[in-house]
């Protein structure tokens, strides 16, 4: 159970960092990059959820035992890791939802009038 533990502690920690680099791009210049590398994400995401089915299967048998709480060192280090990327996803989105809405304003602003004259001879 501990080795399991450890293994999804290191997969958090990767999404985690993951998520950190796409907190650093900027979604004027990098949106695409920031586009696919949220898309890759679930890769990490998959593999975190694995481990969890398979601590879950475990944990049953442990608190049988009495021995669930041998591992909550490492369930508090996760759930802070999973803290910090939440954190960290949460101003990627409001990077991306400023971003947005600037579009949006530059799109519904009407042309300004250039004052020039066409003249045709």
């Amino acid at each position: 159970m501990e080795e399991l533990l450890r293994k999804k502690l290191e997969a958090v920690v990767e999404l985690r960092n993951f998520t950190i680099e796409i907190s650093k791009l900027s979604p004027k210049t990098d949106y695409e990059k920031i586009s696919s590398m949220i898309d890759g994400r679930q890769k990490h995401v998959e593999k975190i959820n694995a481990f969890s089915e398979e601590i879950s299967k475990k944990e049953g048998l442990y608190s049988k035992f009495g021995e669930a709480d041998k591992f909550s060192s490492l369930k508090k280090e996760i759930r802070e890791v999973f803290k910090e990327t939440a954190e960290t996803d949460n101003l990627i989105r409001k990077n991306l939802n400023e971003e947005l809405k600037n579009v949006k304003n530059i799109l519904n602003q009407p042309e300004e009038p250039t004052r020039l004259i066409n003249i045709k001879a």
